[in-house]
């Protein structure tokens, strides 16, 4: 697997996205919605590190199923989810 720039990483985008969903809902209800049941001391621990950029580094696989099982941000854009900015396009 080829390495990352710091411009590829996009941890902006990645941190962005973690507090969106932190915003929208609780974590333990959201581990609730994910897992059917209320997490267990450790569990809830790991869950919330999964949550903190400095701690963890989730994927898309990750974020995705968060945003399945938080419909309170289920109508936002991917730029809203990522707080990107609008520019315009670049015309030749």
């Amino acid at each position: 697997m080829p390495k990352l720039t710091e411009i590829e990483k996009g941890n902006e985008y990645m941190v962005a996205a973690l507090i969106k969903i932190r915003e929208a809902v609780p974590l333990n209800v959201l581990y609730e919605r994910i897992h059917g049941h209320k997490p267990e001391p450790m569990e809830e621990k790991r869950f919330y590190n999964r949550f903190r950029a400095a701690r963890s580094n989730p994927g898309m696989g990750f974020l995705g199923v968060c945003v399945a099982h938080c419909p309170e941000i289920q109508d936002l854009s991917l730029a809203e989810i990522f707080s990107i900015e609008p520019t315009e396009p670049e015309t030749k």
